[in-house]
């Protein structure tokens, strides 16, 4: 567990967790993955560009990160994952966070790393407590044993059932083929509700935005010549 920081970027991602938990409620876990990674060309890679959804509520634009909200814990009700350090990788591709700095950024508490995301969900869904009091996930467990548990993901949209299923979906039903207890959610109507009404934090960025575009106009105005 780290000691998270608080700012203005903080309390407003903190509140977008608690508005989306609030929705979910006590008897969901709910699932967030960072977009993948594109190949350009070879080993190359397209700028990286992170999940909208992921973004909103963490804040991390880092690859190989997962948020795991659970509103019914006692304490642990947001929890983080990103990936180990590795002094190769960094090298090649710049500076991963540590936990302390996405904690830091994030405003999370509780952040682990990636390798324990597997171990955390299966502990979980068997009503095992990992980290925390005996008593700290009791509302999630009593909701499985009782039929009644959510299990709230970004589902991607289905055209054509001859496709092959996203990788939210594919997650699912791995789950459902080992454990009981449980429904599939998908998140995404919440998330697309509360992203269409800004906040006043988020509105005083885009100001800042829309003020740095017209300026740069301006600027390009003032550079051109007739012809």
């Amino acid at each position: 567990v780290m000691s998270a920081a608080a700012g203005p970027q903080q309390d407003d991602l903190k509140a977008r967790r608690s508005h989306t938990m609030e929705r979910l409620g006590p008897e969901s876990i709910a699932i967030f993955w960072s977009a993948p990674q594109r190949v350009y060309s070879n080993d190359v890679n397209y700028e990286y560009r992170q999940d909208s959804n992921l973004l909103y509520l963490t804040g991390i634009d880092q690859e190989e990160t997962i948020l795991v909200l659970m509103p019914g814990n006692e304490t642990r009700k947001e929890i983080l994952f990103v990936r180990e350090g590795d002094a190769r990788r960094e090298h090649w591709n710049g500076h991963s966070l540590t936990a302390a700095e996405a904690s830091a950024a994030s405003g999370i508490e509780t952040v682990m790393t990636l390798n324990q995301f597997q171990p955390f969900i299966a502990a979980m869904f068997s009503k095992r407590a990992m980290g925390g009091a005996p008593t700290e996930y009791g509302r999630f467990f009593q909701a499985l044993s009782d039929g009644r548990g959510k299990l709230a993901l970004l589902l991607e949209p289905v055209f054509d059932l001859a496709s092959s299923p996203g990788r939210a979906a594919e997650f699912a039903a791995k789950l459902r083929e080992r454990f009981f207890g449980f429904n599939v959610q998908d998140a995404t109507p919440i998330l697309a509700e509360l992203r269409q009404i800004k906040t006043p934090y988020e509105q005083n960025i885009l100001r800042k935005s829309v003020e740095i575009s017209s300026e740069a106009h301006r600027a390009g105005m003032r550079a051109a010549r007739p012809g």
